[in-house]
């Protein structure tokens, strides 16, 4: 939990931004091709003017490929490719504090800090 006012007045300020920016995501699993016009409007709930963007959600053939690798994983007793993953993605999650925290601020309809 953020209790210093100069950390939290470096994070608002690294916040600024990703305030009005606008996503685009989809899946990436197996590298898949997933059709541009499956994408659905990203909409702030508590300011319907703001669309944050676009997300094309994964297909249950790629959830089920994605379950299935990681099973995989698990069964061939493989950490050190686990360890590395988790490492990875904990990495990007530090990496983009600023950029997921405006996400998730205006994806759950809050305006965020104010000074």
């Amino acid at each position: 939990m953020l209790s210093e006012q100069d950390e939290v007045d470096r994070l608002y300020e690294k916040q600024q931004p990703w305030l009005e920016h606008k996503w685009q995501a989809k899946s990436i699993i197996s590298a898949d091709c997933v059709d541009d016009a499956m994408s659905h409007k990203v909409i702030n709930p508590a300011d319907f003017s703001d669309n944050m963007g676009d997300v094309i959600y994964a297909t249950q053939r790629q959830l089920d490929e994605s379950l299935n690798r990681a099973q995989e994983a698990f069964k061939e007793n493989n950490n050190q490719l686990i360890l590395q993953s988790l490492e990875r993605a904990a990495d990007l999650y530090e990496s983009n504090q600023a950029e997921l925290m405006s996400l998730a601020i205006r994806k759950l309809g809050t305006r965020g800090y104010s000074q």
